[in-house]
């Protein structure tokens, strides 16, 4: 990847899962929650495809870890492929 398309892809818009993970989930207990360190947190929410930013098989554990912590939101943030099939 050349310079400009690895600047253009720290410039784009952050999606809503970056966001939810970034702002109120945050990357640092999404971490704890599924055993995993920061940067690989950081690594789902940039290098993993846009339909599927956080691998799915860890996202009950988010959603139901971040919910015993009275944090409420919509699962398919996390993964907006299941749309398809909701």
């Amino acid at each position: 990847m050349d310079g400009d398309a690895c600047h253009a892809l720290a410039l784009a818009e952050p999606s809503e899962a970056q966001k939810l993970v970034r702002d109120v989930l945050t990357v640092k207990r999404v971490g704890a929650w599924t055993d995993r360190d920061s940067s690989a947190v950081h690594h789902w929410l940039r290098r993993r495809p846009a339909d599927c930013p956080v691998p799915p098989e860890l996202i009950p554990t988010i959603f139901l870890r971040a919910r015993a912590e009275g944090i409420h939101f919509d699962p398919v943030v996390l993964w907006p492929a299941l749309r398809a099939f909701l």
